[in-house]
């Protein structure tokens, strides 16, 4: 039997999360058919989704897996059994979970079995990043949960968008914290390397000069860069976040 690579699991989840939603759409029909007396067009398909859908998913065991990973891979004894999982559609189907212990410097270089890796700046990230900006004013104080969705490039939906309109249409991503701990937590789960093909904008932080961070692979290295807030075109693309109010 052929072996899994890490990026097919990620593609199969994301599959399997546009399923769902689909499933729900056809359990809808199925109501309306019965509002409508017409019987005959429900089975017994019906009965089955309806399981799917109503089940929620037990989050302890990917809470459990990011454990493991703040302990093998920065030596971070961390409890998240009790952190509050945001409910959302089910295409999020990835959690990011923040410890406020670890830097972006570690996240970008540091820790067991770094990638190899480029800033824009001779400065440390967390020098230069905004930490009054959004979800970054809590990222250094507590611990929290965003679900994003199973993606390997940034949300194709986001593309020729730039911070500044995603932030007149109150549009919820990912900070430069969340993409790197996604990209480090995949890498050391299922050895996925995230966009390799596009940018993600990271809209949901600022550097303190005002410009928006961004992560990409290029030439074997997580690049983190920046865009002035008003940029937009196809390559950039942000990554839509779902979050408990803080």
């Amino acid at each position: 039997m052929a072996k899994v690579t890490g990026e097919q699991k990620l593609k199969a989840r994301e599959e399997l999360g546009v399923t769902i939603v689909r499933c729900g759409d056809i359990i809808r029909s199925a109501q309306s058919w019965q509002a409508k007396g017409e019987f005959y067009k429900i089975s017994a398909v019906n009965k089955a989704l309806q399981s799917i859908i109503s089940t929620r998913r037990d989050f302890s065991q990917i809470k459990s897996q990011w454990k493991r990973f703040y302990k093998e891979v920065f030596g971070i004894r961390a409890d998240f059994s009790q952190l509050t999982v945001p409910e959302a559609d089910s295409v999020y189907s990835l959690l990011v979970i923040n410890y406020p212990k670890v830097t972006l410097t570690d996240l970008h270089s540091g820790g067991k079995d770094p990638q190899l890796n480029w800033k824009y700046t001779d400065q440390k990230l967390d020098d230069v990043i905004d930490w009054q900006f959004g979800r970054d004013a809590i990222a250094q104080k507590q611990a929290y949960i965003v679900r994003v969705r199973a993606n390997n490039e940034a949300d194709e939906d986001m593309k020729n968008i730039s911070a500044k309109k995603i932030d007149t249409k109150s549009i919820n991503t990912i900070t430069l914290k969340e993409r790197l701990l996604l990209g480090r937590f995949l890498w050391w789960s299922e050895q996925v390397i995230l966009d390799k093909k596009f940018v993600t904008l990271c809209s949901g932080s600022r550097f303190t000069d005002g410009h928006v961070p961004s992560v990409d692979w290029d030439d074997g290295e997580v690049i983190v860069n920046w865009y002035h807030f008003e940029i937009a075109f196809d390559v950039l693309r942000a990554r839509r976040a779902v979050s408990l109010p803080f």
